[in-house]
């Protein structure tokens, strides 16, 4: 049994030799190891939970983690924010290059990038179950796992779809269903739109960082359609909060959702 700085929940651990290493949890905690593991040190903490790493040589890494994507290339001293735009909790890292990687996480959510992280493309989803792990044997052929025994492969890196399902949600969204709120950051109110292809039941609800609700702006049936909201903060501090939507619509099974989140930054 090996002595850890920490007392959080890791999640995740990559060693690129036998000597050094890096491992990754709940909030924000990130190691590093240079000894293979007799010794670790606490790096810089961030906001959000940590929840996979993967580096490809001792300088360059990647961490994700809940609505954030880290890249560093001095092993570990310093992390750069790849997030963007992307408002989604991420389960899985992978790279083949320091060019050519992928993440993966909630409601199917894959991305790929094929500059180091300075932007991804979102994939087109092929199932609502959560993605926990993705594995390329290079930068064509690789192979996604989740929950409810979902696997999903490609042959073509996921560049323009995913070749073969052998297990997935049907009814899913084939886009985006809630948008990016306007503006974001905003001083003290902010819209946000939503567009559901059939009626249903939906809720939407403002979380702060802490994860406790503050505020719901719907909760009911909708129709068909586009739906726009005001949220104003004007009562709340400055910080990140975050917007859930949650539809079940009249064509899904009993228990069956579509569960989508955006960040939202209020400055003051």
């Amino acid at each position: 049994l090996q002595t850890s700085p920490t007392e959080e929940l890791l999640l995740s651990v990559c060693f690129v030799n036998e000597n050094k290493g890096w491992a990754a949890g709940e909030n924000g905690t990130i190691l590093r190891t240079t000894d293979g593991g007799i010794n670790w040190i606490l790096l810089a903490r961030q906001f959000f939970d940590l929840n996979a790493v993967y580096f490809i040589d001792e300088n360059t890494g990647w961490i994700v983690g809940d609505f954030i994507i880290l890249r560093t290339t001095d092993g570990g001293d310093n992390w750069i924010d790849q997030t963007g735009d992307l408002n989604r909790s991420f389960y899985t890292v992978c790279f083949v290059d320091e060019n050519t990687g992928w993440a993966a996480g909630e409601r199917g959510t894959i991305v790929r990038t094929i500059d180091g992280g300075e932007t991804w493309n979102v994939e087109p989803v092929r199932t609502l179950n959560g993605i926990h792990s993705v594995c390329f044997t290079g930068s064509g052929t690789g192979w996604a796992v989740g929950e409810k025994g979902t696997i999903l492969k490609t042959a073509n890196g996921g560049a323009t779809s995913v070749a073969d399902i052998y297990h997935s949600d049907p009814g899913m969204p084939d886009r985006e269903i809630l948008f990016r709120n306007y503006p974001n950051p905003f001083n003290s109110s902010t819209t946000i739109r939503f567009e559901i292809p059939e009626s249903g039941f939906v809720t939407l609800k403002i979380y702060d960082l802490l994860g406790r609700e503050t505020e719901t702006l719907v909760n009911g049936p909708r129709s068909a359609g586009i739906h726009v909201f005001q949220w104003n903060a004007g009562n709340y501090s400055e910080g990140i909060y975050f917007c859930r939507l949650i539809v079940m619509m009249a064509s899904q099974s009993p228990g069956e959702q579509i569960i989508m989140t955006k960040k939202l930054l209020l400055n003051k």
